[in-house]
């Protein structure tokens, strides 16, 4: 499999792994807390990596973007992800998962990965195509 580096700065790779790691965690048949919880802090550091690829991606091309809800808007706009309202709601699921330490969090937080997975791989394939 190749190595993705878009260039010296942005290697997607670790990208690639939390997505694998995601995707294992979730075709699990059965899980139990312990994968919830594995599966949500995966999520969590994906979407860090996420955002901070896709900041890296808008600096090289010139485009200063200092904070997460920017640096969605302005990849929406780059054509990197379809819709910034997406990811800011993955945004305010992440605020969630650090701050809270309730079993009804991580349940709902666990819910929406198939999806969160789904943006992510879209990405990715842009990200792919900039290579």
């Amino acid at each position: 499999m190749p190595k993705y580096i878009l260039n010296r700065e942005i290697d997607i790779e670790p990208l690639l792994n939390m997505k694998k790691l995601l995707q294992k965690l979730l075709a699990k048949t059965e899980n139990d807390e312990i994968d919830e919880i594995a599966a949500v802090k995966a999520f969590e550091v994906s979407y860090e990596l996420v955002w901070h690829t896709c900041q890296k991606v808008l600096n090289y091309q010139g485009i200063l973007a200092s904070f997460p809800r920017e640096t969605f808007r302005l990849s929406a706009e780059l054509g990197l992800i379809k819709d910034p309202e997406i990811w800011f709601d993955f945004m305010d699921k992440r605020n969630t998962t650090v701050h809270a330490y309730d079993v009804d969090v991580l349940d709902e937080i666990y819910s929406i990965l198939p999806q969160f997975i789904k943006e992510l791989n879209s990405l990715i394939k842009n990200l792919q195509k900039l290579s």
